[in-house]
This record gives C-alpha cells, sequence and structure tokens, in this order.
C-alpha cells in the first residue's frame, strides 16, 4: 500500500496525477496476481482495501459527488444492470440534489471487476479459516445487509465506503480528496463543449425539479440523452487515466435473505416514523432552547446531525410548534426572540423520485419473470382452475399493468372490493370500467379476462381483496408440489418470492402494490411517472388549444352563427362607446353604485336598474338589458359590460328563492370590477381577438392575493357567460388560463415531449399553411416549449432580443407590452436548451 501511495505522491498537476494514477493501477494489477496463492490475511486486506480504494475513486469521479459521510455505492443504489446510480449527496434544507447518474460501461464493468476480485479473496480467507470471509460475502449481496466496498478495519470490521478511499489509493497529501476528484471531474467536462447541457444535473447544482425523473422531468431513465451523457463521462474518465484493473468473473453466487442496506443519509425514510421522531427532537430542543444562546436551528443541527431525512421533517414542524406555555401561538416577537435572530424558511421538496426506485425495480424484475411463468402455466392448463385462481392472476396482471384507476383505488379507498363492470368487446377491443374509469383491456391482462369470462358467462367482475388474500396464504400453507397442479404450484411459487422479497410473513394485495407501484416503467418518463403516482396532477389539452392543432386554418374560432344570430336579436345595433382616461370617473362609479344597492331596498336588481338609468341621464326610465345597453354610448365600454353583467346576475334566484342579496353583487363588483376598469381603460373588450381577451383575463386573475385567484377566475366566467348573451365575444376556454390551484402539489398545464413532437410535426406537413406561416408558428412553438416563455413574452420577442455572442434571449418589457412581474425581465441560454436539430 505504501508503494502504491509514494508512486502517487503528491503533485497539483492533472497530467502528472493520470500519470501515477496509471501508475498506481499497474502496481495493483501486478498484487492482484498474487491473490489466488496469498495465505497472509494482512497482505489480502491490504488488496482489498485497495481494489475497494481505486473503484470508490472511480465511482466519485464519474458521480461527481460531493464531500459526504457516505458515498451512494451501495447495491440498493444502482440499477439491476449497473447503468444508472442514485445519488443523493445534498439533501438538507430541501436543497435536494437527488440525481440518477447514467454510468459509462468501464465502471459498470469495474464493479462487476471488483465483485470478482472479492469473491477470489473470500476464497482464499475460507481456505485460511478467516472468519472475515462471511462479511465479505454478505457485502456482495444486495440483500447482504454489509456495505458494500467499505474499508477493512484493524479490528476486522467493515465500514461504508467513504470519499476518504479517494486519498487511500492517490496519496495521504490530497487534502479533501473528495472535493479534489470532483472539481477535476469537473473541469474536465469543462473542456468538451456537448457536456454544456448536461453539467449542472451532474454536479446537483439544479433544482429537483429539473433532475432526471423528476415532477417537470421530460427525460426517461432510457433515453438517448442519457446515453450520451453517460458517453461523456465515459471520456472524463478516459482522459484522467482511468481503466479496468485485470479482469476476473464475478458468480453472482452469494446471496443472503436479509435486509437491503442502503447509505445511513437515504436509510429508514419511513413517514410515519420520520414525523414523529422530528416531533420528538423538536419538543426536546424547544425546552433547551431557552437556556443557551444556540437557536432552535443550532441545537437541531447537533441532535439531528446524521439523521438528515429527521432533521428536514424538524424544520418543517417548526413554526407549527413555536407556541407558548399556554399553548398559543407567538406572536413575531417572542418567534424571533427565540430563534436568536436566525431564520430559516422551512425546506419544501417536491419532487416524484422515491429513493427506493431502484430496489423496486430489482423486485419488479425478478417477480414479473416469474408473473410470466406463472401466465405460461396457466395458458397450458386453464380448463379446470377456479374462480378465486384467475381472478388472483389478472389482480396481479393489472397491478403490473399500472391501470391509473386501480392505482387511485388502492391509494385512496378504504374499501376491501372493487369491479370491473360494463365489459364488452367491440371493435376488437376489450373494454370495462374500474372505479367508473372507462379502461381498455389488453395484452396479458386482455387474455386472463377473457379466460375469466368464458367460466363466468358475466360482463363484471367483483375482486373482494380480503378473500384474494386469504386463498393466496392458504395456496402457500399447502406445500403444493409441481406434479399436483402447474398453475396452482407456480402461483405458490410466485407469492413465496414475492414474500421473500418484501421480507414479510404474510401475503398482503396492498403490500405488493406498494412494491410494484413505485417502480418505474421502461421508457416513463418522470412526469408519466409522478402522474401515475399520483405526486403531479395536470389538466388535459384544452379543447380551444385541441381545435387549433386540428384546424390550424382557424386559430381564433368566434361564436358559432346560431350563437351570433341569438346575440344579435338582443342587441341589434352595433354600439361604440365613450373613452375615457379619466380615472376620477371610475373612482366616483365604485362609490355611488354600492351607495345606489344600498339604497334600493335590499332590491339589487331595482338598485343596478335605476343607477344606469341614472348615469345615462336623458330622462327615460328603461328596464330591460337590451334596452340599456342600446342607449348607453355616452358610457364606457367596460361601464357597459359590468352593468350588464351584474343586472343578470341580480335576476337570479339566490339560496331564499328570490334574487341575488346587495351583499352579494357587492361582493361580485368588488372582486374583478377595478381589476376589468383598470386594464381596459384604454381597450375594447369587444375587438379583441381570442389570445388578446385571454390576456386581460389573465391579467385580472393576477391582480391582487394569489390566494383569492379562485374566486377571481370563477367571477370572471360569470362575467363572460352574462356578457356573451348580448355581445359578440369570442367562446372562451377557460383551460387557457392560469389560474393558481389551492393544491401546492399539483403542477399544471406539462407538456410532453411526445406532444410536443406531435405538434411540431402536425405543423410541419400541414398542407394548408404557407411556408412563411409554417415557419412562424414551428419557432413559436419551438421557443415557448425550449424556452419556457409565455404566450405574450414570446409574441414581444424582437431580433435584437437575440445576442449570437452570448447565446442569451432576453426576454423583457418593450413598447410591444410588459412582463407579467419585475423578475419577468430574464436572460435565457438558448444556445443550451434548443438542441441541434432545431
Amino acid at each position: 500500500m505504501y508503494q502504491l501511495q509514494q508512486l502517487a505522491s503528491s503533485t497539483p498537476d492533472l497530467q502528472c496525477r493520470t500519470y501515477y494514477l496509471n501508475l498506481g493501477v499497474s502496481a495493483l494489477n501486478e498484487l492482484l496476481l498474487t491473490v489466488k496463492t496469498e495465505k497472509d490475511p494482512e497482505q489480502l486486506r491490504c488488496i482489498y482495501n485497495l481494489i475497494a480504494a481505486y473503484t470508490v475513486t472511480m465511482f466519485t469521479c464519474a458521480t461527481s459527488h460531493r464531500r459526504h459521510n457516505s458515498v451512494f455505492i451501495e447495491h440498493a443504489c444502482w440499477s439491476y444492470d449497473h447503468s444508472q446510480v442514485l445519488i443523493a449527496d445534498k439533501i438538507f434544507f430541501g436543497e435536494s440534489a437527488v440525481r440518477v447518474i447514467p454510468v459509462p460501461a468501464v465502471l459498470s464493468s469495474q464493479i462487476n471487476n471488483s465483485k470478482g476480485w472479492i469473491e477470489q479473496i473470500i476464497k482464499r480467507l475460507i481456505a485460511i479459516r478467516h472468519p472475515f470471509s462471511k462479511t465479505l460475502i454478505a457485502s456482495l449481496s444486495c440483500k447482504g445487509n454489509t456495505p458494500f466496498l467499505g474499508i477493512w478495519m484493524d479490528d476486522n470490521t467493515l465500514t461504508t465506503a467513504e470519499t476518504s478511499q479517494i486519498s487511500m489509493f492517490l496519496g495521504s497529501d490530497w487534502t479533501l480528496p473528495q472535493n479534489c476528484m470532483r472539481q477535476f471531474s469537473y473541469q474536465t467536462m469543462l473542456q468538451q463543449p456537448q457536456s454544456s447541457q448536461y453539467l449542472d444535473h451532474q454536479m446537483g447544482h439544479v433544482s429537483s425539479a429539473l433532475n432526471f425523473f423528476q415532477n417537470t422531468s421530460l427525460r426517461s431513465l432510457h433515453d438517448d440523452e442519457q446515453n450520451l451523457h453517460r458517453e461523456f463521462i465515459g471520456n472524463i474518465l478516459n482522459e484522467l487515466g482511468f481503466v479496468n484493473l485485470r479482469r476476473t468473473k464475478f458468480s453472482d453466487t452469494a446471496k443472503l435473505d436479509t435486509t437491503y442496506f442502503l447509505p445511513e443519509t437515504i436509510n429508514g425514510n419511513d413517514t410515519i416514523t420520520t414525523k414523529q421522531l422530528a416531533t420528538n427532537a423538536l419538543t426536546s430542543v424547544m425546552t433547551e432552547v431557552t437556556a443557551t444562546n444556540k437557536s432552535v436551528y443550532e441545537l437541531l443541527n447537533e441532535k439531528l446531525a446524521d439523521q438528515p431525512f429527521i432533521h428536514e421533517e424538524a424544520l418543517k414542524q417548526l413554526e407549527a410548534l413555536m407556541i407558548d406555555d399556554n399553548g398559543n401561538q407567538l406572536d413575531d416577537e417572542r418567534f424571533k426572540t427565540l430563534l436568536k435572530g436566525v431564520y430559516f424558511k422551512s425546506p419544501k421538496v417536491e419532487t416524484v423520485f422515491p429513493y427506493k426506485m431502484h430496489i423496486a425495480e430489482h423486485s419488479y424484475r425478478i417477480l414479473y419473470a416469474q408473473f410470466i411463468e406463472l401466465v405460461k402455466a396457466l395458458c397450458s392448463q386453464h380448463e379446470h382452475q377456479d374462480d378465486d385462481c384467475l381472478k388472483a392472476i389478472l389482480l396481479l396482471s393489472i397491478i403490473f399493468d399500472g391501470e391509473n384507476s386501480v392505482n387511485e383505488f388502492f391509494k385512496t379507498n378504504t374499501e376491501k372490493t372493487f369491479t370491473v363492470e360494463n365489459i364488452s368487446y367491440t371493435n376488437h377491443y376489450l373494454t370495462g370500467d374500474i372505479v367508473k374509469s372507462p379502461v381498455m383491456f389488453a395484452g396479458i391482462s386482455g387474455v386472463l379476462l377473457a379466460l375469466l369470462l368464458n367460466s363466468t358467462a358475466l360482463n363484471s367482475v367483483k375482486f373482494d381483496i380480503a378473500q384474494l388474500d386469504r386463498y393466496l396464504n392458504k395456496i402457500i400453507g399447502r406445500g403444493l408440489r409441481s406434479h399436483s397442479n402447474n398453475v396452482l404450484y407456480s402461483l405458490s411459487s410466485f407469492v413465496s418470492a414475492a414474500l421473500r422479497d418484501f421480507k414479510v410473513e404474510t401475503w398482503s394485495v396492498i403490500t405488493f402494490f406498494k412494491h410494484i407501484s413505485i417502480s418505474p416503467r421502461q421508457g416513463e418518463t418522470g412526469v408519466l411517472f409522478g402522474l401515475r403516482q399520483g405526486t403531479v396532477k395536470t389538466k388535459h389539452l384544452s379543447s380551444h388549444a385541441l381545435m387549433r392543432l386540428i384546424s390550424p386554418t382557424q386559430f381564433f374560432p368566434l361564436n358559432t352563427t346560431q350563437e351570433l344570430a341569438a346575440v344579435q336579436e338582443k342587441t341589434l345595433e352595433k354600439r361604440s362607446y365613450k373613452t375615457t382616461k379619466d380615472k376620477s370617473f371610475y373612482k366616483v362609479f365604485f362609490k355611488e353604485l354600492p351607495q345606489a344597492l344600498d339604497d334600493a331596498d335590499n332590491n339589487a336588481k331595482i338598485g343596478i336598474r335605476a343607477y344606469w338609468n341614472h348615469l345615462i341621464n336623458d330622462g327615460e326610465s328603461r328596464a330591460s338589458v337590451s334596452e340599456l345597453v342600446n342607449h348607453s354610448n355616452s358610457l364606457p365600454e367596460i361601464i357597459v359590460l359590468i352593468l350588464s353583467w351584474l343586472l343578470e346576475a341580480a335576476s337570479r334566484h339566490g339560496q331564499r328563492d328570490t334574487g341575488l342579496q346587495v351583499s352579494t353583487i357587492k361582493t361580485y363588483l368588488s372582486t374583478i370590477g377595478p381589476a376589468l376598469c383598470e386594464l381596459c381603460t384604454n381597450t375594447s373588450l369587444l375587438s379583441l381577438d381570442y389570445d388578446d381577451l385571454i390576456d386581460v383575463y389573465q391579467g385580472v386573475i393576477d391582480m391582487g392575493e394569489p390566494t383569492h385567484a379562485q374566486s377571481r377566475s370563477k367571477r370572471l366566467m360569470d362575467f363572460h357567460k352574462q356578457c356573451r348573451q348580448y355581445f359578440p365575444f369570442p367562446k372562451v376556454d377557460w383551460q387557457d388560463l392560469d389560474v393558481p390551484l389551492v393544491d401546492e402539489a399539483i403542477t399544471r398545464n406539462i407538456i410532453t415531449h411526445e406532444e410536443y413532437e406531435r405538434a411540431f410535426n402536425l405543423l410541419e406537413n400541414d398542407q394548408y399553411l404557407t411556408l412563411s406561416e409554417q415557419e412562424s408558428c414551428l419557432a413559436v412553438l419551438i421557443i415557448s416549449y425550449r424556452l419556457m416563455t409565455r404566450r405574450g413574452e414570446t409574441r414581444r420577442l424582437r431580433v435584437n432580443d437575440w445576442c449570437m455572442q452570448s447565446g442569451l434571449c432576453s426576454v423583457r418589457s418593450n413598447v410591444f407590452g410588459s412582463t407579467k412581474t419585475v423578475k419577468g425581465n430574464r436572460r435565457i441560454p438558448y444556445t443550451v436548451l434548443m438542441t441541434a436539430d432545431v
């Protein structure tokens, strides 16, 4: 070991480091030749530690690992073929750097190669009867409950892998070796132009929403970009001098039936337990904080330094526990005193990435292969199977399919039964309803359902979950043999394999669902995974947007002929209204109208009609909306629209079977009236096309407190609906408006890459578009999707907003309009976000 450290001794030059790394690898390869005949346990320990150190060094470089007290090199963090690995090296205070790194072939091979050499060392330890062989055997199994590639200590214990192992191989002169290796990998990446689009993800400098397999990720775990990322990581390892050690074969025969071993940072992430432990820690800290000079945060950090999940949960609970001795919420001054001048915003990590995803992938791969064998047995011997057997296998198949309605049932329903109803076979499609949601059955599930229907002659299938659980547990207890009933034997083998994998003694459909549902499907993107898990929710494509895709020649459809005819019957004349920029007029309006309502003896309809006639001021008294509208030329258009809306609303029956109360009409007016007047002082709503009208409505929704956006949108919908009876407004699809939802877990308006490509192909091949129209539409689509610009921002872009030298696009306010907020003025690196094919 000392010789290797000398060979890689100190020099800051990268080329020298690569040279000495190669010398170290050569020396280690010479030592590996002695393994099969070595009898000295100390020498075997030295060789093992060098193998582990070299592999960890390569691993930290390939993953750009941060300094940490554990390395995410454990079996549970890898995909089954070692092509990807989970890194979660910065998860405090909501700064989630959880990411999946694609692993190049040289590292994947080295992992298996290291396992092979550890097996050779195990054989030598067994030959000399050294007890540490059992520990190393366990370390090679993903279920061995022992660290993988850890340090073999002098006292014959195995510690978890650490980034300090880098200095074990490269030399003790490396100060903070993990940071040096991270810096080396970073600098090497910068030398490759194609690495720019992956750099932030590789280093963990990007928010959780932009990582692979996160809330808004449009990437799958197995796409072309992953392969490109993997390729340039391989180039980095090659440039730094990493190669595979001398080859040996790994048999993969060591398997132990115990728990998975996870790094301490992600181990034991049980929600209920975590919350309780966090509450206990907070309660303890709150009693200590008044007697010390330390803040709550400092005490929590000391108490929970090695338990990041509990630490993070405690921070989330902190504000809720800030109460005095009487149980009352502390005032701001007392709150600040308790925090001792230190305040951190509670962490909030909104990801769909489950830390045990790769474990679920392993389970899915193993159990699905066993399930296929079960289906084969059933297909060859299906004549005499009972209904419970067929139902059990069909339910397993539906869960493997990941059907959304079934997922929703298991996640939300407390009932123990669900039914597939209205089963029919029409036009070569087998369909049915699960929890009132239509489902199409195909593949294995379709065959199994057909077999079941053939034996029952019904058009519905009822699944009693508790009964099926009892049935499957009973099968396990029979101890069946293969020659008695191949189907029941295969079913028993499947259930037994699942129980071993899940580490439980009793079968439960719910437990099976929980393990299988978090496994990503082949080619599934982060968004689709999140939608299936229910952690991401989105609306469907609006009908207006869909119409514009289907019929691109009609971008802004107005009312139908029948709708326009109905409007003309009520307002026969096309009116032009007064325009005024005098804000005092509107101030008087919002002062006098509520007063007129109060003077109307609790009859809002009479109050609005009287005040409208007062504004017209021609001595006449008119009752109908049409008459009032046709004689309102002297009034601003927006005032006429608001009065028309309120008068129609006041005519509706309220809860007491009378017109709406005066207080209700006042609420309607105050909710959107001022915003409409402010935005339409110089604008005629009746002259706007669809997109411009949507922009105005969006402005109304955005004005005021975000928490009241929902109520403003409802009033706006009512305003538009009533006004369309008398004015030629276009029909609005309200899903085109961005309304903040109460549920913060809902991610709105996600467009998947597949939808983007379909829209692109639709525009590219549309025969009705001229070349100029086609280029314009494609440019808008590309810019909006790739640069994530809003509708108005895309429309306001000018040529001088694009800088070819810096590769930046400036989104900013100009003569054509302003950004939604001041922070909306920004620069976007379009050369990074736009791919070469664009």
